[in-house]
């Protein structure tokens, strides 16, 4: 080793004893520019339209590193991220098409309304580019070569969303997210013919990695309409999920992966406050005591507030008590939730549109849906679409469960409530090896 004192007066001009003073620094600068958010805001009342400027958002940041010392020769490193974004929001109003039936009896079903229009819509394109050089210095042997190292990521993500209902009671909403890798060439960027090819392959959205869907139903029964059965609550929903990723770089001929999901539930709650209040006894009992003799207020079947009358009070401490115990259980619901997936490895076919591959057809709308078959994998390979490489060794999986849980409130006398619940799981997976062997030429499970 030599001291930098003596290294600095062992140089024979300026230059090099410059250089020298350059080489012992540890030196860092940063430079950044960011634009976040930018958009048009919207000005006054009008109706938002989806091709409205105000729409769209747009994000931009830019930062570089420049760095060296005694070990790193130089050091730089660009990073560049961009986001697009839309967003649209409506309140559209619904077609009523029973809207002028007459009959008394008919009216739960004038609120019907069709919606034409979804109420909302949503996408958003994010961009992350990162570039770095290192030379490192060679301290060690001044006759070796020291190459020079790049590290790049080119990144792009795109996000899609839309909540459409259809009806006041059936509700949609739909969400996607893609991950793409843009290839570079090898090395520097340094002829046009390398920016040309990167830039080709940015126009074309890179090459996706993984892709993710969910589709999300929900309908609710509109007992609400029914003054006879407003007290009871009924739900069901479906969620559907898919998703998509890429082989490894190193075992492309292993086959891509898929998986999607299936959950069916049913949601059931049931008021007995409200059901006992629409009979006359059982409302009285049921009526709490009011301080100071005073009337007490309680809400008819039509929402109206009312006072009990000097007849609704006459009702006896023994069959107050009697009725009171009857009429004990107050609210009880019940969920119910059914969850099914697959895994399948070995998939040959890539993505395009709602997670289909367009050519192909495959693996099938009801697949991508969150649909189960016990014969997809079967379907599919006879239909070409799995590996038929005998090294693939990832398993096939399918998973089945269930899911039961409760709850209700029971009060026999007042000031004195029970909360119960109770909760059921169950859950079942099957696996195989599912892939070709060459001595049959077909698909085995193994």
């Amino acid at each position: 080793d030599v001291l930098l004192k003596t290294a600095i007066q062992s140089a024979q001009t300026k230059a090099e004893k410059d250089k020298i003073k350059e080489n012992a620094q540890d030196f860092t600068s940063r430079y950044s520019l960011n634009f976040t958010n930018v958009k048009k805001n919207r000005v006054g009342s009008d109706k938002a339209h989806v091709y409205d400027i105000e729409n769209f958002n747009i994000s931009y940041s830019y930062q570089k590193v420049y760095r060296r010392n005694q070990i790193i020769e130089d050091y730089l490193q660009k990073t560049y991220k961009a986001s697009l974004g839309y967003n649209f929001n409506n309140t559209p109003k619904a077609w009523k098409p029973l809207k002028n039936l007459k009959p008394k009896v008919l009216s739960p079903f004038t609120g019907f309304g069709i919606f034409f229009k979804p109420q909302s819509l949503t996408f958003r394109m994010d961009v992350d580019r990162k570039y770095a050089q290192t030379q490192n210095r060679n301290n060690d042997n001044f006759k070796a070569i020291v190459p020079r190292l790049y590290d790049k990521t080119f990144l792009i993500t795109r996000v899609y969303g839309m909540n459409y209902n259809l009806t006041n009671n059936l509700k949609f909403d739909y969400n996607a997210t893609v991950n793409a890798r843009v290839e570079e060439p090898f090395g520097a960027l340094e002829t046009q013919q390398k920016k040309d090819t990167m830039w080709a392959n940015f126009k074309a959205l890179g090459k996706t990695n993984d892709f993710n869907q969910v589709i999300n139903a929900t309908y609710t029964v509109p007992l609400s309409k029914i003054k006879m059965l407003n007290w009871v609550t009924l739900s069901t929903r479906y969620t559907g999920s898919y998703n998509w990723r890429t082989a490894p770089p190193a075992a492309i001929i292993m086959g891509n992966t898929i998986q999607n999901s299936q959950t069916i539930g049913f949601n059931g709650q049931l008021n007995f406050s409200g059901f006992y209040s629409k009979f006359p006894l059982l409302r009285k009992a049921n009526l709490p005591k009011s301080p100071g003799g005073k009337k007490k207020k309680y809400d008819d079947d039509d929402g109206n507030n009312k006072k009990e009358d000097k007849k609704d009070q006459e009702l006896g401490g023994f069959a107050k008590a009697t009725l009171k115990f009857l009429t004990m259980v107050k609210q009880f619901q019940l969920d119910v939730n059914s969850t099914n997936g697959t895994t399948l490895p070995g998939y040959r076919r890539g993505v395009d549109y709602l997670g289909m591959s367009n050519k192909y057809k495959a693996p099938g709308f009801a697949f991508i849906a969150g649909m189960q078959d016990d014969n997809i994998r079967y379907k599919l390979a006879e239909g070409g679409h799995l590996s038929q490489n005998p090294l693939q060794i990832n398993r096939y999986i399918q998973l089945n469960g269930l899911e039961i849980k409760g709850s209700g409130t029971v009060e026999p006398f007042e000031g004195f409530r029970i909360n119960l619940n109770f909760e059921r799981r169950f859950s079942n997976t099957t696996s195989s090896t599912f892939k070709y062997d060459t001595l049959t030429n077909s698909f085995l499970d193994e």
